[in-house]
C-alpha cells in the first residue's frame, strides 16, 4: 500500500449552477480557487445524467447516457492533477421517478437541476494520477 498524509484546507459549500455540467463545474470551479487536491460531495436533481462503467477486459469506459429528470442520490469523488491540468474523478448514484437507481463513473454531459457541493481541499500533498499498463487507468502517483 502507498500513501499520502493531507492536512485539511479550506472547506466549501457551494451551490452549483441551473443547467451547467456538473462535471466541469467542479472542475471549473476548483481551477478557479486554484485547488491541487481536494475531496468532495455533492447531492441534488439533474435534468439527465451520463454514466460510465469500466470494462475491465477490453479497458474502456462503457458509457450510457439516462435523459430523463433525476435525483442525484450521492456523488463522491476526488480532484488531482495529471501532467498539470486538473482532473475530477467521480462516482454517481442517481434514482428515477420510480425509485429505480443507477451508478457509475460521472461523465461529462450530466446536466444540473439543482445541485450543492462540499469540497474540502487537502494541502500539504501534490495529488498527481499518471497511466498505469495493469489497469488502463489513470491512478494516484505516490513519489
Amino acid at each position: 500500500m502507498k500513501f499520502l498524509e493531507a492536512n485539511l484546507a479550506r472547506v466549501f459549500i457551494c451551490r452549483l449552477d441551473y443547467e451547467s455540467d456538473l462535471l466541469e463545474s467542479i472542475r471549473r470551479f476548483a481551477e478557479e480557487k486554484g485547488i491541487n487536491a481536494a475531496v468532495f460531495s455533492a447531492l441534488g436533481a439533474l435534468k439527465n445524467a451520463s454514466l460510465a462503467f469500466y470494462d475491465q477486459k477490453t479497458k474502456k469506459y462503457v458509457k450510457e447516457k439516462i435523459s430523463r429528470p433525476l435525483e442525484l442520490l450521492s456523488c463522491i469523488g476526488n480532484i488531482a492533477k495529471i501532467d498539470g491540468k486538473t482532473v475530477v474523478h467521480a462516482h454517481i448514484v442517481v434514482s428515477d421517478s420510480e425509485g429505480r437507481a443507477y451508478g457509475g463513473h460521472l461523465d461529462v454531459e450530466t446536466i444540473i437541476f439543482s445541485c450543492e457541493l462540499f469540497l474540502t481541499e487537502l494541502r500539504g500533498i501534490n495529488l498527481k494520477r499518471k497511466y498505469d499498463k495493469t489497469t488502463g487507468l489513470n491512478l494516484f502517483m505516490f513519489e
